[in-house]
């Protein structure tokens, strides 16, 4: 398990969110987005938590580095530079 540096908060929200599967359900999610500093690799990560206030259970967690931003980046073709959120 990763120990870190630094932990800074850069977006907590209630959002509502549609899931389709097996038909259409909608349904709150608090998203809550972090910028990390990895111990073990020294490098800058997204840490990405997503959960349900009417669901105990549902935890939903993603670590995004650099290099993974950067290939998820161009797969999907997005237009956005990850280290103007994370040198804040």
């Amino acid at each position: 398990m990763n120990v870190l540096e630094e932990n800074m908060p850069l977006f907590s929200k209630s959002l509502l969110v549609l899931f389709k599967e097996n038909g259409q359900r909608k349904t709150t999610l608090d998203v809550s987005i972090q910028s990390r500093i990895s111990s073990i690799r020294h490098r800058k990560e997204l840490f990405i938590q997503l959960t349900n206030p009417d669901d105990l259970f549902f935890l939903q967690t993603l670590t995004l580095g650099e290099e993974d931003f950067q290939n998820l980046k161009s797969q999907q073709g997005l237009f956005y530079s990850l280290h103007v959120h994370l040198d804040r």
